[in-house]
């Protein structure tokens, strides 16, 4: 856990060299003060394939679009980087990522998959089997 809010730490450090300040509103979500810039941010552990998982809640998706900026933060532990994805490009993938229904909460989450590829660059895996490249949205922590 304390790897995984370092790294947290480190990105809304990162965020602010380019966004105003962000303030922690929750665990994973970050406003600034006027509530226009707003960051979802997770990370996940490395799994033995090299993938990487994430959840993303219809509750971020709402959050994230009521601000002016609003960015998915994925972090990669054991990766020196993140990757900043903005609300409307993430927001225009859900019909494309596969979804959980919790059945005792009854709250739904997308499956986030990321996957290497002989690259070395990170992919985000949709359900059409097609890789979206993440490069563009990548940041060093």
């Amino acid at each position: 856990a304390d790897t995984i809010g370092a790294i947290r730490t480190s990105i809304v450090e990162k965020l602010v060299l380019i966004h105003p300040p962000l303030v922690k509103k929750s665990r994973a979500l970050f406003w600034s003060a006027d509530k226009t810039v707003r960051a979802a941010i997770t990370v996940s552990k490395r799994y033995p394939d090299g993938h990487y998982w994430y959840a993303y809640h219809p509750d971020w998706d709402n959050f994230l679009g009521q601000g002016e900026t609003g960015l998915f933060v994925l972090g990669c532990i054991g990766r020196g980087e993140a990757f900043a994805i903005p609300y409307k490009w993430m927001h225009s993938k859900l019909d494309s990522l596969n979804a959980t229904d919790n059945k005792l909460t009854k709250r739904k989450h997308y499956q986030i998959s990321v996957h290497p590829k002989s690259d070395g660059q990170l992919y985000l895996r949709l359900n059409t089997g097609a890789d979206e490249p993440l490069e563009s949205f990548k940041m060093s922590v």
